[in-house]
């Protein structure tokens, strides 16, 4: 069956629902092996966070091929991250993508920490990801200058997850062209490690 972005939507919410009261999906390994074995066909793509405590299959009560998922520290969106997205969505005809953040990010953490201590040394690789993040966070740190750390860190996480939907549409033709044509919705969610709710942003 083929669900609309709307449909694939309250298909993920209720499954968070359900997690977040505490029904745990479980699949049994003949059906996890009968699905290995036949073609995939993912409902939704997840950018996530790289975060091992950030699992978006349990999150959204999800079994093994229901959904695409690309994890990346921060859920940044570079020519990879993106590539993968298009792969998946011209692949299944996938009708949503969620960039999905979360609660406590360590990315978002090292961001802020680096703005504040402009001589601290990253390894490389992990300043880009940094580098990535940092217009997002003096952004919302130039916004709201009284706030406290642990505020800006909460508006930062969100800020981050709706600029890489813009992102998303800017840097790929093949996925404004979708949008545009009501083919493809791309959400920006928020994942809180307290609650287990995602919250999603318009």
């Amino acid at each position: 069956m083929q669900y609309t972005a709307d449909q694939t939507l309250a298909i993920l919410m209720e499954g968070n629902r359900k997690f977040s009261s505490g029904t745990i999906a479980v699949q049994s390994f003949q059906d996890a092996q009968q699905i290995m074995q036949a073609d995939q066909k993912p409902i939704a793509v997840i950018l996530s966070c790289a975060d091992s405590r950030v699992l978006p299959e349990q999150i959204f009560s999800q079994g093994i091929g229901d959904i695409f998922v690309i994890r990346v520290a921060g859920n940044i969106a570079k020519p990879s991250q993106i590539g993968s997205i298009e792969y998946a969505v011209k692949q299944y005809d996938i009708p949503l993508v969620v960039v999905l953040g979360h609660s406590d990010c360590g990315a978002i953490a090292s961001t802020i920490n680096a703005c504040r201590d402009p001589n601290k040394v990253l390894p490389e690789n992990l300043q880009q990801i940094v580098d990535d993040i940092k217009p997002t966070v003096i952004e919302v740190y130039e916004n709201n200058k009284t706030a406290a750390l642990d505020e800006i860190s909460t508006l930062a996480i969100k800020e981050n997850a709706v600029n890489i939907v813009s992102e998303l549409c800017e840097d790929s033709s093949f996925l404004k062209q979708r949008v545009d044509r009501g083919d493809l919705k791309i959400v920006a969610a928020k994942f809180n490690m307290e609650s287990a709710v995602v919250e999603f942003f318009d």
